[in-house]
C-alpha cells in the first residue's frame, strides 16, 4: 500500500491510497472517516510537523508554529505489484503568529531528511495506513470488567 496524501481536519481523516490487488495492477481508493484516530497517529503527526517547521525557521518568526493540515507523499514505482520508494513529501499548512499565511505544496526530498527523520515519516506512514486497516482510537480501550471486579472485592 502507498499512502499518497492524508488531509487532517477535526477528529476525522481524508486518505488517498494505492493498493495493488490479486491481479498485480494498482487500485486508487480514497477513505473519508470521522472516526477517531489513535492517539499514535496524532504523535506521529506532531513529530514530522515539528522537523518541517525546525527546516522552516527562516519564514517564520519564534513564536511562529507551520500548522500542517495535508501531507502528500510521492513515490517512485519500481514496477508493478512491488510498490517503490518514497521521493518526496508536499506539505499544506497555515503560519501562525502575528498573521495567518497559508502554505500551499511545499516539496521537500526525502533524501534530504537525516535517518531520524526518515523513521519518524515512515512511522506516521505506518500509523495512516494502520488506520486505513481499521486501527482506530476506539481500539485502544480496556472494555474487559476486571476493574469492575476489583470494586466488588473491596467493598
Amino acid at each position: 500500500m502507498n499512502i499518497n496524501k492524508v488531509k487532517i481536519y477535526g477528529t476525522g481523516l481524508d486518505i488517498t491510497y494505492e493498493k495493488t490487488n490479486k491481479q498485480l495492477s494498482t487500485d486508487s481508493c480514497k477513505l473519508k472517516s470521522d472516526e477517531e484516530y489513535a492517539p499514535e497517529l496524532t504523535e506521529a503527526w506532531k513529530k514530522v510537523t515539528q522537523h518541517i517547521n525546525d527546516r522552516y525557521k527562516d519564514i517564520k518568526s519564534d513564536d511562529a508554529v507551520i500548522r500542517i493540515y495535508c501531507f502528500e507523499f510521492k513515490w517512485v514505482k519500481e514496477e508493478v505489484g512491488v510498490g517503490g520508494y518514497l521521493r518526496s513529501i508536499n506539505f499544506y499548512g497555515v503560519l501562525d503568529g502575528k498573521k495567518a499565511l497559508r502554505i500551499e505544496k511545499k516539496e521537500l526530498m526525502y533524501s534530504d531528511f537525516d535517518e531520524e527523520e526518515q523513521i519518524d515519516i515512515i512511522a506516521l506512514i505506518n500509523r495512516i495506513e494502520g488506520y486505513v486497516n481499521g486501527e482506530r482510537a476506539q481500539d485502544k480501550f480496556d472494555f474487559s470488567l476486571k476493574d469492575m471486579d476489583d470494586t466488588e472485592d473491596n467493598e
